[in-house]
C-alpha cells in the first residue's frame, strides 16, 4: 500500500510536473508572442517618430521659405514705390520741359524778329546769293511762327534797319 501510494504520488507528481511544464511552455510562447508584439510596436513607434521628425523638418523649411518670400515681396514693394517716385519725377520734369520749350520757342521768335532787322553790307545772309533767296528763306521760317506773333510783328511800327559790316563783327 505504501508502494501504491508512492506510485500514486509519483504519478501525480509527474502529472503536476507535466502541467507545470505545459504552463511554463505556454508562458514562454506567450512571452515570445508579447516580445514580438512589443518589438513590432517599437518599430512602429520609431517610424512614427521618424515621420514626425521629417514633418517638423518640412514645416521648418516651409517657415524659412515663407520668410524669404515675405522678404522678397517687401523688396518688390519697395522697388515699385521707387519706380512710382521716378515716374512722378519724370512726369514733373516733362511738364517743366514742355513749359520751358514753349517759353524758348516764344523767345526764339522774338529773337528772330529782332535779328531780322540786321543786314550786312553787300550781302543778304551767309550762304545766300540773292535778295530773293533771302526772302524765300524768311517765308519758309515764317511757317514756324504763330499767327499771333505775325500779327504782333505787323502791328509794330517799322523801325530802321541797322546795317553792319565785317568791321563791326564781335564789336557788340
Amino acid at each position: 500500500m505504501v508502494a501504491e501510494e508512492v506510485r500514486n504520488l509519483a504519478a501525480r507528481s509527474a502529472s503536476a510536473a507535466k502541467e507545470t511544464t505545459d504552463l511554463i511552455e505556454g508562458s514562454i510562447r506567450k512571452v515570445q508572442s508579447g516580445t514580438k508584439i512589443a518589438n513590432d510596436t517599437a518599430q512602429a513607434l520609431n517610424k512614427i517618430v521618424s515621420g514626425v521628425s521629417q514633418a517638423a523638418e518640412l514645416v521648418g523649411d516651409i517657415a524659412v521659405a515663407s520668410n524669404e518670400q515675405a522678404t522678397g515681396i517687401a523688396q518688390v514693394d519697395q522697388g515699385i514705390i521707387q519706380v512710382s517716385q521716378v515716374v512722378q519725377t519724370n512726369s514733373a520734369t516733362a511738364q517743366q520741359s514742355a513749359a520751358a520749350s514753349e517759353e524758348l520757342s516764344s523767345q526764339a521768335g522774338l529773337l528772330k524778329d529782332r535779328v531780322s532787322r540786321f543786314q550786312l553790307r553787300g550781302t543778304y545772309a551767309a550762304g545766300y546769293d540773292s535778295k530773293a533767296a533771302l526772302q524765300n528763306r524768311r517765308k519758309q521760317e515764317s511757317k514756324f511762327i504763330s499767327p499771333e506773333m505775325m500779327e504782333a510783328a505787323a502791328a509794330r511800327p517799322a523801325r530802321a534797319i541797322i546795317t553792319l559790316d565785317d568791321g563791326d563783327f564781335g564789336k557788340y
